[in-house]
């Protein structure tokens, strides 16, 4: 008998406020995000459990320990976690009947989700809730508490937050990228960081030779992105992805692919990542909100470049030839190889590619207009291999000796006594507005103490700081017209001779070669010159090549042409 009243003790009888005492299935749940880690013990896994096993020991009458849900490293501010939901659906099952946290953040830290579990879905499926810190709730013992102002402002509290805190990281993400550290889980492919500093990052020699293999068979060797791909699978290279589980980084560690290979999409990124010249690019995608995690891409120039933070992989000369060949077709000559001018040719006429074919007898490799051979609305333009190859070896010649002739025009302007005396007196220009401007500052100062200690009136103040100012404003735009002189001689220089240099080293070519074609070209555009007498029974066929560095032979000639004048 006496174990009968036990058990209707616990089952049948009304306790104090009302509500019926039965043994509760108890579901508890901890969780821990990567933020809340950075708190200390108090919010850790372990302290959690501790605290409610505790509050179980105390009550085990009432209570029966179900199951333990574990969320470790997880945001509360959205309820897609794995564990969480494996709670939720236990509650629609009555597998649980009961859920104990350690406090309110644990639980959620998105005040909506809070409200409706705790508002609605609980009461729904009758499921008791208790939080035993921040404030103490327990759905059944103490109804007020869940509704209650304190329970509903620490869930705003909660979630108010990690809104500030997320603010904070991102800030303090946004800093560090702009003083060029690396913020990033893993360094690129071809990198790794320095083990006395974190956010710098240094070579890795095994996988930086392959980086610069694939530069070199697309850049130098004319390999299209496919080729690379073809050839490194055949070889065996190890893919980036690879490489980065044998040092040990499982940048997906969820995913294990069948097989590893390298594809079109992986060599590219390798192709258009700026970092292998040594600059720092980062923040190139941001979440939606701290409370969505979905990434969206930024434009380009929102992206945060830091320019020579570490050491290169490719030259910068090497990187921008392969941004300039990326985008262009290069296609595969029926052969089976590329063709040197693959990326380079376009019509005149129709602004397409033109794609390189053999016909005749001999299956000499001439080039055709790819939009007429589709359509038959362009010309039917072709020009052989041989003769294309006299035609660019005769103007990259002439280039080079007209920048052998402006080079010498330009360092007689130089020398010249006009332009030396010129830069003599913007010099002292220059000397005489700094002593003028410090002469102006020093009255704005002593203006302003005479007004600080009452000798003059704030009226006074105001009309002769004005006037002050705009002396000053007036001299700074004279320093700077100055300044933007000067500046010329020093931009002529630096841009040109670095870019002078770089033709001179083909003065002796003999033949065209792919290296000649990427180094010196940016685009060859052929067209048919229909009035003119045929050749051979041919049509003759107009050659224009488009050298890089038109930039700086524009400045190079402007700055001739402004100082024509100048007696050498």
């Amino acid at each position: 008998m006496a174990r009968k009243k036990v058990a209707s003790l616990f089952e049948d009888v009304n306790g104090i406020n009302g509500y019926v005492s039965k043994k509760y299935r108890v579901g508890v749940y901890l969780r821990l995000s990567k933020e809340d880690a950075l708190s200390g013990v108090s919010a850790s896994i372990d302290n959690q459990g501790k605290i409610i096993d505790t509050y179980l020991q105390d009550n085990p009458l009432e209570f029966e320990l179900v199951h333990t849900y574990v969320d470790d490293g997880l945001t509360g501010v959205t309820d897609d976690r794995v564990n969480f939901q494996r709670m939720i659906e236990d509650c629609k099952t009555q597998k649980i009947n009961c859920i104990i946290v350690k406090d309110g953040s644990r639980f959620a830290r998105n005040y909506a989700d809070c409200e409706y579990y705790v508002e609605e879905f609980f009461k729904i499926h009758n499921i008791r809730f208790i939080c035993l810190d921040n404030p103490r709730v327990d759905s059944v013992k103490d109804p007020r508490s869940v509704s209650g102002m304190q329970f509903h402002f620490t869930n705003y509290f909660n979630e108010y937050f990690v809104k500030q805190t997320s603010e904070k990281i991102l800030q303090t993400f946004g800093d560090k990228r702009r003083r060029g550290e690396f913020i990033g889980s893993f360094a690129p492919f071809g990198y790794k960081k320095d083990p006395k500093n974190k956010h710098l990052l240094i070579v890795d020699d095994e996988a930086a030779e392959i980086v610069r293999k694939i530069f070199d068979l697309f850049v130098n060797k004319g390999r299209s992105v496919r080729q690379i791909c073809l050839e490194f699978n055949e070889k065996g290279i190890p893919t980036m992805l690879q490489y980065m589980r044998t040092i040990g980084h499982n940048i997906v560690p969820n995913i294990v692919p069948k097989t590893y290979s390298w594809n079109y999409h992986s060599i590219r990124k390798i192709l258009r990542d700026e970092k292998y010249c040594g600059h720092m690019v980062q923040g190139k995608a941001s979440r939606i909100s701290y409370k969505n995690k979905k990434q969206i891409k930024k434009p380009v120039e929102e992206w945060v470049v830091v320019r020579n933070t570490h050491e290169p992989i490719i030259d910068e000369e090497v990187f921008q030839k392969a941004q300039t060949l990326i985008g262009r077709s290069t296609r595969v000559a029926p052969d089976g190889e590329r063709s040197k001018y693959s990326g380079l040719l376009f019509c005149s006429k129709c602004g397409y590619a033109i794609n390189c074919k053999r016909s005749g007898r001999t299956r000499e490799r001439g080039y055709v207009c790819k939009f007429y051979q589709m359509t038959k609305k362009c010309e039917p333009l072709h020009i052989t291999e041989v003769s294309l190859d006299e035609r660019v070896l005769y103007a990259v010649r002439s280039q080079i000796a007209l920048l052998a002739e402006l080079e010498q025009v330009c360092n007689n302007i130089m020398v010249s006594e006009q332009y030396v005396d010129d830069s003599k007196i913007l010099l002292s220009s220059l000397e005489k507005l700094q002593k003028q401007l410090q002469v102006l500052e020093a009255k704005s100062h002593r203006l302003y103490d005479s007004f600080d200690d009452g000798t003059i009136t704030k009226e006074l103040y105001s009309s002769r700081s004005q006037s002050l100012n705009e002396e000053i404003e007036s001299v700074k735009d004279k320093m700077a017209k100055v300044r933007k002189e000067m500046q010329q001689y020093k931009d002529v220089t630096e841009r040109t001779t670095d870019y002078l240099e770089y033709f001179k080293k083909y003065e002796t070519v003999t033949e065209v070669d792919r290296e000649l074609l990427v180094a010196l070209i940016d685009r060859i555009l052929i067209e048919n010159v229909n009035d003119a007498p045929r050749r051979h029974n041919m049509t003759v066929k107009k050659v224009t090549v488009v050298f890089n560095f038109q930039d700086e032979f524009k400045a190079l000639e402007q700055f001739i042409e402004e100082n024509a004048l100048v007696s050498f």
